[in-house]
């Protein structure tokens, strides 16, 4: 613990070395802020498996440590979430509290900073070793755990079986009736988070991070690019700044693809409506075979003040990859 405003200073009165765990020297791979403490998690390796420490206080003279558990540790960085507006019940009220779930190679477990306890019994067969769907050794990275605002869910991302290299089985945990269900995704994800929403009614949305593609997918939409075509697309702002501009000519540059169009369509004058005449579908096939590049040349002639360019995609299954655009433009004067 660093000095009170000096990050990384290590020296004088205020500052403190805690020592997590109970004395093995298990990697670190998680810390969460939790109420004025943190708790940190360590690897869980061999037979012994991991810890879990909660550390109290607000100075190096108050710093205190509690040992939650010597053996349940987390899978990775990915596996701890901390929410805070759990309904917990008892005979005669229910409470609001802040609890702390995580993934272990042991099941799920949720602390109120005092007591762990397992919450898993419903789907403990992807954490027994006799089941073969259990949760698969070496791909501890590749699984997470996250909490959904929207729906007050915690979701998992498991890599099950022997032959699973992604996450492929998703469980799903409702905190307030504390009952297991499963979600079902197009494709794997390696990570889930909540975001601020930028408009509408809904104040966070969920993202996923694909696990093999590299893309950012928006999730529990209705929408997906499986079953039915998302329609996608570019839209450019060419501005004469009050002078008339003539378009001549586009170029195209796209990475190639087994199959799949990009359009290229115009509007004048700031319209969102789009001229049907000035229409072109360009295919992303190359032109030679094992050619990394699709480049495509057409004819334009139009002009105004102002253009929209817009390049659209809307194919079931297949994406665009849009690499360079160039323009032939003419400025041309006003008196006509």
């Amino acid at each position: 613990i660093s000095a009170a405003g000096n990050p990384l200073v290590l020296n004088g009165n205020d500052y403190a070395i805690l020592e997590s765990g109970d004395g093995r020297n298990n990697p670190i791979r998680c810390i969460r802020k939790f109420h004025n403490e943190i708790i940190v998690w360590q690897e869980e390796r061999g037979t012994e498996g991991g810890c879990t420490t909660l550390f109290e206080g607000y100075s190096p003279e108050t710093f205190g440590k509690l040992l939650l558990s010597s053996r349940v540790g987390i899978l990775n960085g990915k596996c701890a979430t901390v929410v805070d507006g759990v309904l917990t019940s008892t005979q005669t009220e229910e409470k609001l509290k802040t609890m702390t779930f995580w993934l272990s190679h042991y099941g799920v477990f949720v602390t109120d900073g005092r007591v762990v306890s397992a919450i898993s019994d419903a789907i403990q067969n992807y954490f027994d070793p006799t089941k073969t769907e259990c949760i698969r050794s070496g791909y501890e990275d590749k699984m997470w755990l996250s909490f959904s605002e929207s729906e007050n869910v915690i979701r998992l991302g498991l890599v099950s079986g022997s032959s699973a290299t992604v996450p492929n089985v998703f469980p799903v945990f409702d905190v307030v009736d504390g009952t297991w269900s499963f979600d079902v995704y197009g494709q794997a994800l390696s990570c889930f988070a909540n975001i601020e929403a930028s408009s509408g009614n809904i104040y966070s949305i969920q993202l996923g991070g694909g696990a093999s593609d590299g893309f950012v997918y928006q999730c529990n939409t209705t929408q997906n690019d499986v079953s039915t075509a998302i329609d996608s697309y570019i839209d450019m702002e060419i501005d004469g700044g009050g002078n008339y501009i003539q378009f001549r000519d586009t170029v195209l540059r796209c990475k190639s693809q087994a199959a799949g169009n990009i359009t290229q369509s115009f509007a004048k004058d700031g319209n969102s409506t789009f001229l049907t005449d000035w229409v072109t579908t360009i295919s992303m096939i190359a032109t030679t075979t094992n050619d990394p590049y699709k480049r495509y040349r057409w004819l334009t002639s139009l002009e105004s003040n102002h253009f929209t360019v817009r390049f659209r995609h809307a194919t079931l299954s297949q994406s665009m990859y849009l690499l360079d655009v160039g323009f032939n433009l003419v400025q041309i004067g006003d008196g006509r």
